[in-house]
């Protein structure tokens, strides 16, 4: 017996409504940082960056940034109020971004990167570890972009 139109609306919108209520709550937290990217030439290219915390780990990080950044290319970087904390990785993928909203930041950062951590000491990943460890217990609202 098939559901009629009414009735199976009815039903898939109780069930939807079941599902957001089951969904964590997830705040999207974010970050200032510095970078530079090594050149071929030259000195190093500096920029500001912005990460969302859900895409940082010890592994890597997802950046945005108002600058392309090059596949391949060395960079550098430090988190705001961690300037101690120097990550060095290498950008596995980078590509432009147009973001509907300033949810990252008032200024558009229209260039997103992948950057694979590489760490030349123990301490520097027990370091980083400790910075994400902070980043994840610091109340809801801080670090302010």
């Amino acid at each position: 017996m098939p559901i009629s139109h009414n009735r199976y609306g009815g039903l898939m919108a109780h069930c939807k409504d079941e599902r957001n209520s089951q969904r964590l709550q997830v705040h999207m937290r974010r970050i200032r940082g510095n970078l530079k990217m090594s050149m071929i030439e030259g000195e190093p290219l500096p920029m500001e960056i912005r990460l969302i915390l859900h895409d940082l780990s010890n592994k890597g990080a997802g950046i945005f940034s108002n600058q392309k950044l090059l596949q391949g290319h060395t960079v550098e970087f430090t988190l705001e109020n961690h300037p101690d904390c120097v990550i060095k990785g290498k950008v596995v993928w980078s590509q432009e971004h147009h973001l509907g909203s300033h949810i990252v930041s008032a200024t558009p950062f229209i260039w997103r990167a992948g950057i694979a951590f590489v760490f030349d000491t123990m301490d520097g990943e027990m370091k980083l570890n400790e910075v994400i460890e902070a980043l994840s217990r610091a109340p809801i609202g801080y670090p302010q972009p």
